[in-house]
């Protein structure tokens, strides 16, 4: 049987929660055990007019941040751009750059490490939302939320009705304070 790495999908309920600072903590553990890890965005968005397509900021942060060797870096399963959106919209015919699975670039790693999109919905138009992601590559879910109120409750509970089956089967949520008061 083919040797295959361990996926963990970080995801969110909400934008700009802290996936990547998420990903930055937990790569000090996983190293600490001795773990070989890659790092991947299953689902890059560029919705600017530029050439880039493909580029993430995200991944352009985590890969400069820790200094991550190209073998260690997963391409972005699906690309889109502005137009495939559009295109997608008006239903006319739309081919999403669709890249591998993880699973298949993934065989001298213990753990792939992969960060979600935006929101919890956020690429359903292309099938390709986070619950679709972790279904598609089998990963588990860890969800990241930021703790600014006692709301974030409410998020979780939505998180919960989302992602159905899957949030049973989470075992892990990490909560964060964006700010301390003192």
């Amino acid at each position: 049987m083919p040797y295959s790495a361990k996926r963990l999908l970080i995801g969110s309920p909400t934008a700009y929660s802290g996936k990547s600072a998420a990903i930055l903590g937990l790569v000090p553990q996983v190293l600490s055990r001795g773990l070989r890890f890659a790092y991947g965005k299953p689902l890059s968005i560029n919705l600017d007019s530029s050439p880039t397509l493909g580029v993430d900021l995200d991944v352009q942060f985590i890969v400069s941040a820790l200094e991550l060797a190209e073998r260690q870096v997963i391409p972005s399963a699906l690309m889109l751009s502005s137009a495939d959106i559009e295109a997608q919209l008006r239903l006319t015919s739309v081919t999403p750059h669709l890249l591998p699975s993880p699973t298949t670039l993934t065989e001298d790693v213990d753990l792939v490490l992969l960060e979600g999109p935006g929101t919890l919905a956020e690429g359903r138009l292309f099938g390709f939302s986070l619950l679709q992601q972790a279904e598609w590559m089998d990963a588990s879910v860890l969800l990241v939320v930021r703790c600014q109120s006692l709301t974030v409750v409410d998020e979780l509970l939505s998180a919960q009705d989302h992602l159905e089956i899957a949030f049973v089967g989470c075992s892990s949520m990490m909560c964060h304070r964006s700010s301390l008061r003192r």
